[in-house]
């Protein structure tokens, strides 16, 4: 069973771009399928159940409020989604350990060598590349940046992959988005803050001098693309720093002990602060004071209707009314007020209870705090909780280490209950899947 969880995380990352933005539908259909030919009770945190019910709850009540049809009601399912996964990793269906992890950095391996491949010339899908930027299978940057960020963060716990490292890297900076950027170094620095004492230091060390030569390479590339003009030069310095990856670790590990190296790695840091302000800044401030507008504008459209919201994917049809000035975007950049404006305040209230029950959680690694702190300030600045793939990674992360077994909040439930939600729900996806999607 691990192995198909696995697969489903790889492929669901793969091809939830935007040719195939329903595949959460067929990732749904999987874990109700696995859910019924399990043999066991699932062992759940009841207070963490008891709010993904009332999440799942409120987007169908927001729907039935604003008479939706049925072919508006895919964000139900990919809650439904979610829910399955995490009874699948729930006691008794899969003991908690990192080996789903696999799939995960699998995924960002993959998503980032066919990203180079596209930066320089071996389109694989149409789309990739936009202005110069690396959009990535999911076909937007800065999604493609928080889920190399959290293929980077984890490759730190499983060693086996610091080959790759390099590649992942140099994908993510050829994302140029700066809030993926800056979400995978505070990534970096939660993991360092929370090593042993005298570990701290070294670490920053490391992953900064990583970085910043992995910078390097991807400055490299662009300006061979894209001012040069010498196509076979940023082909040869891709492939170049992607190899680089097999003598990665021994390098980065006698050179971060070497102090003197810090001020240079300071130097090379700073420019190429100054290369992405340069290209950069001025985009990305307007870009922030839009998305700071979304989020003001959602505000608004959520206390028109605080209980209920505007309805799952209304946002796109309603925003004229609540707009303070003109913009193209079809969600706002900002997951938290997005999840209000569909279903309402209570919605919200439901995930902020899941985050806080989860870093109140004990046998924490300092990975996984990483992982999931980068990736909700993240959700801050951007619709990253709209793409499927990560969040099914993120619960599988925040899965893999769980309480005692037996605490006062868990509950075992009869496999019969599971299997009768899941067999009701896995009609209703495919009869879903059949009517409105093929």
């Amino acid at each position: 069973m691990n192995m198909i969880i696995k697969i489903s995380i790889i492929l669901v990352v793969l091809i939830q771009g935007g040719f195939f933005p329903n595949t959460y539908l067929l990732a749904g259909m999987l874990y109700a399928c696995l859910l019924l030919s399990g043999k066991r009770k699932a062992y759940i945190n009841i207070p963490v159940f008891t709010c993904f019910a009332i999440l799942l709850l409120s987007y169908i009540l927001s729907g039935l409020t604003h008479n939706f049809s049925m072919s508006e009601y895919k964000q139900v399912f990919q809650i439904l989604a979610c829910i399955f996964l995490y009874f699948l990793l729930s006691e008794h269906y899969i003991r908690g350990d990192n080996s789903l992890w696999d799939g995960i950095i699998i995924g960002a391996i993959i998503s980032a060598y066919a990203g180079i491949m596209a930066y320089i010339g071996f389109d694989i899908i149409p789309d990739m590349i936009s202005r110069a930027r690396l959009q990535g299978l999911m076909q937007y940057a800065n999604a493609t940046a928080i889920y190399l960020s959290m293929g980077l963060l984890l490759i730190n716990d499983l060693k086996k992959y610091h080959w790759a490292k390099p590649g992942l890297l140099i994908a993510l900076q050829l994302t140029i988005s700066v809030g993926g950027i800056l979400a995978y170094i505070a990534g970096v620095i939660i993991y360092s803050l929370l090593q042993k004492r005298g570990n701290r230091i070294e670490v920053i060390i490391q992953e900064g001098l990583e970085f910043v030569v992995a910078a390097c390479f991807a400055a490299a590339i662009y300006i061979s693309l894209y001012i040069a003009n010498v196509k076979p030069l940023g082909a040869a310095i891709a492939i170049a720093g992607c190899i680089a990856g097999f003598i990665w670790k021994k390098v980065f590990c006698t050179i971060s002990l070497k102090k003197w190296l810090i001020i240079p790695g300071l130097v090379l840091g700073l420019l190429e602060g100054a290369g992405v302000f340069l290209y950069r800044g001025k985009e990305a401030a307007a870009t922030f004071a839009e998305r700071i507008m979304h989020s003001r504008d959602g505000i608004k459209a959520i206390m028109s209707n605080p209980l209920f919201g505007l309805g799952p994917g209304r946002w796109a049809i309603k925003k004229a009314a609540w707009q303070s000035m003109d913009y193209r975007a079809q969600l706002i950049h900002n997951s938290y007020i997005q999840i209000a404006v569909n279903a309402g305040i209570p919605a919200l209230i439901c995930v902020f209870l899941i985050i806080l029950l989860w870093f109140n959680k004990k046998g924490k690694k300092p990975i996984e705090c990483a992982v999931i702190g980068s990736l909700l300030l993240h959700g801050l600045i951007d619709c990253s909780f709209y793409f499927t793939g990560i969040i099914l990674a993120a619960i599988t992360i925040a899965m893999t280490y769980r309480d005692e077994i037996k605490q006062i909040y868990h509950l075992n439930i009869n496999k019969w209950i599971i299997k009768a939600f899941a067999g009701t729900a896995l009609a209703a996806m495919v009869i879903f899947y059949w009517k409105y999607v093929i």
